[in-house]
């Protein structure tokens, strides 16, 4: 109820300002569920900008044509008129900023005035996701990373060994995979490993000795131990 109370202050304060820009991104939540996160951003009377999530809406598909249906949908419900919008901004992802059938493209068929202005953050984080590809060494690394990740999270029992060595520590750093969108998820792994180096290696070396271990673990175990 409050959630929905708030939305409509937002929705109210979007009537009175006119003109607006929208941004939308799609994630997914605790439940894997697929995520439109709708955001607007206009200006007050005192000339004070602001920029608010207004909603999160389920969807099934990332099509350009689905999403579009989706967003229009909502603007339709909210009672915003489209024809005020003014600007669009969206990460780089063919189906969102896409010139033929992405979602800033089929929005200015509905309305020609809104340009599109690419995610400064996402267009800084590909620079550096292309900037660290170019390094075999940074590939090597972070694929290391993501093995020890993958390692410890397909089973219970490897994840388990893991657990009870950082029981030791007085604060563990839990291992993070690595997302090719966000940075800070790259750091979220190196300060893993840098802060709990021992007790990951001792983990893999302890699921390689382990009796009644798979092979394949066994060997995966003592390849990653060797690589750290």
């Amino acid at each position: 109820m409050l959630g929905l109370k708030v939305k409509e202050h937002i929705i109210t304060e979007i009537k009175y300002s006119k003109y607006y820009g929208v941004s939308i991104d799609s994630t997914s939540d605790i439940s894997h569920t697929a995520q439109l996160t709708v955001i607007l951003r206009y200006v007050f009377s005192d000339g004070k900008v602001v920029e608010r999530c207004v909603q999160f809406i389920s969807i099934e598909r990332h099509h350009g044509k689905y999403l579009i249906d989706v967003l229009t949908n909502f603007f339709q419900q909210s009672g915003i008129d489209l024809s005020w919008c003014r600007s669009q901004s969206y990460d780089n992802a063919s189906n969102i900023s896409g010139i033929y059938s992405g979602v800033q493209t089929r929005f200015k068929e509905i309305d020609k005035l809104p340009e599109l202005i690419p995610c400064a953050a996402h267009s800084l984080n590909l620079v550096g996701s292309v900037a660290v590809e170019s390094c075999t060494t940074a590939v090597n690394f972070f694929g290391v990373l993501q093995s020890i990740y993958n390692f410890f999270s397909a089973s219970p029992q490897t994840r388990s060994i893991l657990t009870e060595s950082l029981k030791t520590k007085r604060i563990a750093y839990v291992v993070h995979s690595i997302s090719k969108t966000r940075c800070s998820a790259r750091s979220d792994s190196v300060t893993a490993l840098f802060m709990n180096y021992s007790e990951i290696r001792q983990s893999l070396i302890s699921v390689a000795e382990r009796a009644g271990q798979p092979p394949s673990a066994v060997h995966e175990a003592k390849s990653l131990a060797k690589k750290t």
